[in-house]
């Protein structure tokens, strides 16, 4: 008797099943949910696609890879013109004569993030400025100082003077 209920459900469920199933045709094409950037349909591919959980939305790969190149370019932007910046006063300190900034350009175009003519015109100001610096008094001192014994401190000051690094 169990058996027979069993039987007349599953007869009606398949039934059922047929009559819900019968008008759907199995070789149509599918309808694809699009991107909502692009609007072009969604691959059917899950890798090819990216769930971005800001806004809960599936988004194709193409235009997260957009956006991501778009991010870097404005990072880019911002890290290039910090770049220039510090370029443009190092060649003004170069170009007074400071040592250090000038190192600091001849590093910076062996990064290829100065041009070669820029470097020439910096370094010709300052070696122009180094030597209008030069004087004979100076020489004399720094050769005086090179020759004080070791065992000084390395730091000399004489009253009314910059405190000088040896």
């Amino acid at each position: 008797m169990v058996s027979l209920e069993l039987e007349a459900r599953l007869n009606n469920l398949l039934t059922t099943s047929l009559a819900e199933t019968a008008n759907i045709d199995l070789f149509a094409s599918l309808e694809k949910e699009e991107c909502p950037i692009c609007m072009i349909p969604m691959p059917f591919d899950e890798s090819e696609v990216l769930f971005m959980t800001c806004c809960g939305k599936y988004v194709c790969h193409g235009c997260s890879y957009k956006r991501t190149i778009i991010d870097m370019k404005k990072k880019n932007g911002v890290r290039w013109h910090i770049i220039k910046t510090s370029i443009e006063h190092l060649t003004v300190a170069a170009s007074a004569g400071n040592k250090v900034s000038m190192d600091k350009l001849m590093k910076m175009y062996k990064k290829n993030a100065l041009s070669k003519e820029d470097l020439t015109q910096t370094l010709r100001s300052f070696q122009t400025s180094s030597n209008e610096m030069k004087s004979k008094d100076r020489d004399d001192a720094r050769a005086f100082l090179e020759m004080l014994p070791a065992h000084l401190p390395s730091r000399v000051a004489v009253k009314g003077f910059r405190e000088y690094n040896l």
